[in-house]
């Protein structure tokens, strides 16, 4: 399996949450887009898509990949609020769209871990 980078917090969560995106993304002009919009579904059919019993998350294909989402400078900002880079290989792969892959744990994300931790 390869590997696949994933920018999440201690509890495995990723920074794209409501309320929190404002308090560390820079203003840009083109932001790209959430995986059910690359996919072309709803929300509610993402989690149709997601195997019972499967921890899933959005990760990219390198770190090349991962600086298209995050800047330095909004890096620096998440690793204040806990966030890191974790590169890690995924149990399965959901689905994949050329920015971004949609990948399946069978253990939560939390036991993710940085290679500098």
């Amino acid at each position: 399996m390869t590997t696949l980078y994933r920018v999440q917090d201690k509890d495995g969560r990723g920074p794209f949450k409501p309320g929190f995106s404002h308090m560390w993304v820079a203003a840009r002009g083109n932001s790209l887009p959430p995986i059910y919009d690359e996919l072309g579904i709803s929300p509610v059919n993402l989690r149709e898509i997601i195997p019972v019993g499967v921890h899933a998350g959005c990760a990219c294909k390198s770190m090349d990949d991962l600086r298209k989402w995050f800047r330095r400078d909004e890096l620096r900002r998440l690793s204040k609020f806990g966030y890191e880079i974790v590169p890690f290989s995924p149990d399965m792969v959901i689905a994949e769209t050329d920015t971004q892959v949609l990948f399946g744990m069978r253990t939560p994300l939390c036991f993710l871990r940085s290679v500098a931790a």
